[in-house]
């Protein structure tokens, strides 16, 4: 029951975090929803697979290893394929005046969304996933390679976007 309770409270925490951003983003702040869209991924995301294991591991001993992975499926499932369609509602935001047109557009954009494997491919994984499917070992070993380098990719390649703009 623990357990349970533990999942739906980050469920809900992450998905009630980014609608609220949202929310305070395109109503209060008067962004436009693909901005309104990226500041909700940006606060709300969880960098749970980055700092989960290190963080978590003292909260929840046991469970640390759920908890990164449901942050990591409500992430990558939830948020991630709402952001990409909400970023393409802008194109036609401000030009369409009739509402049937905006229901059609956005029905389009999300057939668009899921033609994109940052979109599909989680979701797949997790069909997969579920039916029990897995890798084979040569392929796993492959994964594991580029998993491990990705973080230290990600903070080359900010510390060449940082010296290029130069922040002031």
């Amino acid at each position: 029951m623990k357990i349970f309770q533990l999942r739906s409270g980050f469920l809900l925490a992450w998905s009630e975090g980014y609608l609220i951003v949202f929310s305070i983003c395109k109503f209060i702040l008067k962004n436009s929803t693909s901005l309104s869209a990226l500041r909700s991924l940006t606060i709300s995301g969880p960098a749970i697979p980055f700092v989960g294991p290190t963080l978590l591991g003292f909260l929840f001993p046991t469970e640390t290893s759920l908890i990164v992975a449901i942050g990591s499926l409500i992430m990558n499932v939830v948020q991630v394929p709402l952001t990409v369609i909400l970023l393409s509602t802008d194109s036609y935001e401000l030009s369409a005046s009739n509402k049937n047109r905006k229901i059609n557009n956005l029905g389009l954009d999300i057939i668009s969304a899921f033609k994109k494997p940052v979109v599909w491919a989680p979701i797949f994984a997790l069909i997969l996933s579920l039916f029990g499917i897995t890798l084979s070992p040569i392929w796993q070993k492959n994964f594991s390679v580029l998993g491990g380098a990705t973080g230290g990719m990600a903070l080359f390649s900010i510390g060449i976007i940082l010296y290029v703009k130069n922040p002031s």
